[in-house]
């Protein structure tokens, strides 16, 4: 039981750390999509605020990656894929932000917004292909304790009927041993009463 019971802690905890790190993953994704709302925001009002507000969502951004690495929710390739994805967003979206915003656009500024929807995606993408592995250890380590506390319940089962095999055992015998006592007394007490006689 104590064995089971490590391991049963041990898989509890690992699905702990792996629903934390989906969490963080998704408000990862969060940061994202405020990035590109407050650049679309940006784009249709020209209000500096959400300019500013882009740029934070930027510096978080690059801090949930190093971040994500240091607790081991991603690894240093899927790091340097974000932060290259970043980049490249960041990168468009800088050239958006320093063009001259005229309405209609022309072409080559809808380009631009189009490169920036889909550099965005991207990232979402990496990152849905990231959260859709840990679910599948998530998946995993749900089965395995699953599986542990059903071989609990057997040893737990196995354990109760060897405990009360034993218990049944002394009145068993202290009734077969009264039996016999009842028998011997009356034995004795006929021969006894024999050799009177």
């Amino acid at each position: 039981m104590f064995i089971k019971n490590s391991s049963l802690s041990n898989a509890i905890n690992n699905s702990s750390n792996i629903r934390n790190t989906i969490i963080e993953l998704d408000n990862f994704k969060t940061t994202i999509t405020n990035m590109s709302n407050s650049q679309e925001i940006f784009l249709m009002t020209g209000n500096s605020k959400y300019k500013n507000d882009y740029n934070n969502y930027l510096a978080t951004a690059y801090t949930a990656t190093d971040s994500l690495l240091t607790d081991n929710m991603i690894s240093n390739e899927d790091k340097t894929t974000l932060d290259d994805l970043i980049n490249d967003y960041d990168s468009i979206n800088a050239s958006i932000f320093n063009s001259t915003i005229s309405y209609p656009a022309n072409s080559e500024f809808e380009s631009q917004v189009i490169s920036s929807n889909n550099a965005k995606l991207k990232i979402l993408h990496t990152v849905s292909n990231i959260i859709s592995s840990h679910r599948d250890s998530l998946n995993d380590s749900s089965d395995s304790i699953a599986e542990s506390i059903s071989s609990q319940k057997s040893i737990v089962n196995w354990i109760s009927s060897i405990f009360t095999a034993l218990m049944a055992i002394p009145p068993l015998l202290i009734k077969k041993f009264s039996k016999n006592s009842n028998n011997i007394s009356t034995t004795i007490n006929s021969l006894t009463s024999s050799n009177t006689t």
